[in-house]
């Protein structure tokens, strides 16, 4: 993989872009936008820059567009707060912190029917903050690996691979999965609702199987998940929520 700076200019600005040349099967060129607003573009290894240059030209309307759906959405997003009253998901559903201090406390949390009590040492968003994020942890630890059993064991074809499941936070991706069976899944993925961790879930044990998107991969998902596009979509159009930390 290469990385490289370039520039482009649409409608009459300058804009300067990660451009990524990777070795590739696929000859299209991927054009998307970070958090920060920055455009970020992967070409085939082979593509060269006047190539590029002339797809970004015919891409023009399609960037313009994805440029605003990002400020529109950076626009809406506010800092996640870990204070009193603040507002979290776990598994959909919207709950309330509630924080009890206690010097000889041991730090824990207790989700209550609707709010999330959350008891610490000291005062401080910090000190809430690292707190949830480690029961959040516990929670997707458990709960993704009793959905991959469940899944597992729906399907007569997944019931022999075996599998093994990682944590790990990732800025834009829900999960991996290696040749080695290793499944790596963000833990953010617990703030979804449920059908939209067994989308993710699904589709990355599908890749047991099948390491690739092709055919027989969405064949596989399409069994497992028969309204998997409309999860895949819908939890699109809410990534930003479950990411945000």
């Amino acid at each position: 993989m290469n990385l490289t700076t370039e520039r482009f200019r649409l409608d009459g600005t300058v804009i300067d872009f990660d451009l990524i040349r990777k070795r590739s099967a696929r000859r299209n060129i991927h054009v998307r936008f970070e958090d920060d607003g920055r455009m970020r573009v992967t070409a085939p290894l082979r593509s060269s820059k006047q190539s590029i240059h002339l797809v970004l030209s015919d891409m023009h309307d399609q960037i313009v567009e994805l440029r605003k759906q990002v400020r529109l959405i950076n626009r809406d997003v506010h800092p996640v707060r870990f204070r009193q009253g603040s507002k979290h998901l776990y598994l959909g559903r919207t709950y309330t912190l509630d924080i009890w201090r206690d010097q000889h406390t041991v730090p824990h949390v207790i989700l209550r029917s609707d709010h999330i009590e959350i008891h610490v040492r000291e005062w401080g968003e910090t000190a809430v903050r690292d707190v949830l994020w480690q029961w959040y942890r516990q929670q997707a630890q458990g709960y993704f690996w009793q959905r991959m059993c469940q899944i597992s064991s729906s399907a007569k074809w997944l019931a022999p691979i075996p599998f093994q499941l990682k944590l790990r936070r990732m800025k834009r991706s829900w999960g991996t999965c290696a040749t080695s069976g290793l499944i790596t899944l963000n833990p953010l993925l617990i703030k979804a609702p449920p059908q939209y961790v067994d989308y993710v879930i699904a589709h990355e044990m599908c890749h047991l199987l099948e390491h690739n998107h092709g055919p027989k991969f969405y064949r596989l998902l399409e069994k497992l998940i028969p309204n998997w596009e409309t999860l895949r979509n819908a939890l699109n159009e809410r990534s930003h929520d479950y990411l945000r930390w």
